[in-house]
């Protein structure tokens, strides 16, 4: 992210086209741009990223067109949600921060360092949901900082969660699939038992489950029933992570490149 007018230009030649069939993807911006990209999220229809520079950047995920926000003040963003109006990041140091998405302005949310033992987190609204390392699901009001507990300590095998349609959804380690109630804590199997054993990456579009495993296919899941299919071919094996767009998603590939992928 260091040449805004080349990366201008470019951005017009790849500008959303004609609809392309699912699983066909494009790229967007310059190739290795988001190659320091240490955390990320989807927030009003834009792409939040931070740099291991420590700043703060706001992307349009249909043209990859960006720009910095605020100073470079980040370093240490772990995790980053979207709350509301806000954006909310876990720190390296287990402390949570408010940030404004159009000034980069922070605050402290709550008691420094109440996230440190957090292996997994999702938000739904201002709420975020996050898995300690002991197995136990907790509920945080982000306007807050309170918590409370949720459910019994039977999370610690979680290597992922996500929220679709106001529901909770994990992935453990040995790959199975999990709904889990925002409200309870109460959870039960999606799907067979280790299904999704090598994704590697994950995402949401609309009430979808969007999933890249290690061969690199391209799978869409109805998270009710855990019934899926693949989708376009096997271009998706370099994939880092994936966020979902209000009609498509937005994949980060390891080396730095940014790609906008048709799902509808």
């Amino acid at each position: 992210m260091r040449t805004p007018a080349l990366l201008f230009v470019f951005a017009l030649v790849f500008s959303t086209s004609a609809s392309a069939a699912p699983g066909e993807w494009r790229v967007l911006g310059k190739k290795g741009d988001w190659g320091m990209t240490i955390a990320a999220t989807m927030h009003a229809g834009q792409l939040y990223s931070v740099e291991s520079t420590g700043k703060l950047y706001v992307t349009n995920p249909a043209t990859g067109a960006w720009k910095q926000v605020g100073g470079a003040e980040f370093h240490g963003t772990r995790r980053m949600f979207s709350g509301g109006d806000k954006l909310y990041s876990i720190e390296n140091d287990g402390s949570l921060y408010r940030i404004d998405p159009a000034s980069g302005a922070w605050e402290a949310v709550g008691n420094k360092g109440d996230w440190a033992d957090t292996i997994a987190a999702a938000s739904i609204g201002t709420e975020l949901f996050s898995i300690e390392a002991n197995g136990q699901l907790y509920v945080t009001d982000m306007k807050s900082g309170t918590w409370k507990k949720l459910g019994k300590p039977e999370f610690a095998a979680t290597r992922g969660m996500i929220a679709i349609d106001g529901v909770l959804y994990t992935i453990e380690n040995d790959g199975s699939l999990y709904s889990v109630d925002p409200k309870s804590g109460a959870w039960k199997t999606v799907g067979k038992h280790g299904e999704w054993a090598t994704t590697i990456a994950w995402a949401v579009v609309g009430k979808d489950l969007y999933t890249v495993e290690k061969s690199g296919k391209l799978y869409v899941t109805n998270p009710v029933s855990g019934g899926w299919k693949q989708i376009g071919k096997a271009d998706f094996g370099d994939t880092a992570a994936m966020l979902g767009t209000a009609t498509n998603l937005v994949s980060l590939e390891r080396d730095g490149s940014l790609y906008e992928i048709a799902v509808k």
